[in-house]
């Protein structure tokens, strides 16, 4: 068998030849007739060619490798690479947009999620605000907004007039949050039958942001007292009526926990006191006369109101039965020990 040696065998080939050219320069037609290739064979030869030579035993086989192709592939590879770095690209944009969606933001939201209702929705029941970062598209959308004031009344504040007027969305969003009332249209908070409607139906503290004419009304404090066991608010309702002894007398009927938001002068007053004890307290129906410095009587009121511990006199605030009677009311422990160091 003859020898090869491939390490002879080479290619002239230059890519940016013509193909006849290449053709004619390398391979004559006598060769291709000697080694039976043809012209209509080489064209079946799409990326390679292979062009063996016979020789005698004792002669090296050269072998011609050319490529027929004019398509370099080289554009094909940098098209591949851009569309590569544009696919990653996209990964991270993404995975980045996933990780800020949920993020806290403080003051502003990014411009892709200004208009995001699902994004702004779910901010506002993690955190509790983002209504105002939100675009003004966003924010006039009825049922959307419905939607959030029933997670959070309190972003009723940055919604359109005309929905701070609208009667559903203001009930939804006090319904939890009365202090929202504050935000609503001060039609609706000067709307007798609405505020009514909404302290039977929600909680009595909505009248504290009603408008002040309205925080006049009997019949808007009596409603508003028998359904609000708080006493955050009581204060402010009472100075329209802290001198209206039958008003007051109404409320502790209704809520017998009034009694702290009275008036002192109220307080120290002893026929005010004889008939305000009597209601709180029916077993008292006997008494005839209020004093503070009547044992028997204050021990089973400081059980209940703490804070008069500072209306009695100095001997009873001493008293360890007063003091053990009044371990559940904090305030009037407190004012009980300074009595006592007094």
């Amino acid at each position: 068998m003859s020898k090869r040696e491939y390490s002879l065998i080479h290619s002239d080939f230059n890519p940016k030849t013509k193909t006849n050219e290449i053709w004619n320069d390398f391979i004559s037609d006598h060769a291709l007739e000697e080694i039976g290739i043809t012209h209509s064979s080489s064209t079946n030869t799409k990326k390679q060619k292979i062009c063996p030579r016979s020789f005698h035993h004792d002669e090296y086989e050269k072998v011609i490798l050319a490529d027929f192709s004019d398509n370099h592939d080289d554009h094909l590879r940098k098209w591949e690479l851009l569309l590569k770095t544009k696919f990653t690209l996209q990964q991270q944009g993404k995975k980045k947009w996933l990780e800020h969606r949920e993020l806290r933001f403080e003051h502003f939201f990014p411009v892709e999620f200004m208009n995001d209702p699902k994004f702004v929705f779910n901010h506002i029941q993690k955190y509790g605000y983002g209504l105002a970062f939100a675009q003004t598209q966003l924010k006039q959308d009825r049922e959307f907004i419905l939607k959030v004031v029933q997670c959070h009344g309190s972003q009723l504040q940055f919604t359109p007039f005309t929905l701070q007027n609208d009667r559903e969305i203001v009930l939804t969003a006090i319904k939890k949050q009365p202090h929202a009332f504050r935000f609503a249209s001060f039609a609706l908070r000067d709307d007798r039958e609405f505020i009514l409607e909404a302290i039977c139906g929600h909680n009595g503290e909505v009248l504290s942001y009603a408008s002040p004419t309205l925080k006049k009304d009997k019949e808007l404090l009596l409603a508003a007292l028998k359904h609000n066991t708080s006493l955050i608010n009581a204060w402010s309702l009472f100075s329209f009526h802290n001198t209206d002894w039958e008003t007051i007398f109404e409320a502790i009927k209704q809520n017998k926990n009034t009694l702290e938001a009275v008036s002192h002068d109220l307080i120290q007053n002893p026929e005010f006191m004889l008939q305000a004890v009597k209601l709180i307290f029916p077993e008292f129906e006997h008494l005839q006369v209020f004093d503070y410095s009547t044992k028997e009587i204050m021990i089973r009121i400081v059980q209940e109101f703490g804070f008069l511990l500072k209306y009695m006199s100095k001997a009873l605030r001493s008293d360890r039965d007063i003091v053990k009677g009044s371990q559940q009311q904090w305030h009037g422990i407190c004012l009980c020990l300074k009595g006592v160091e007094e």
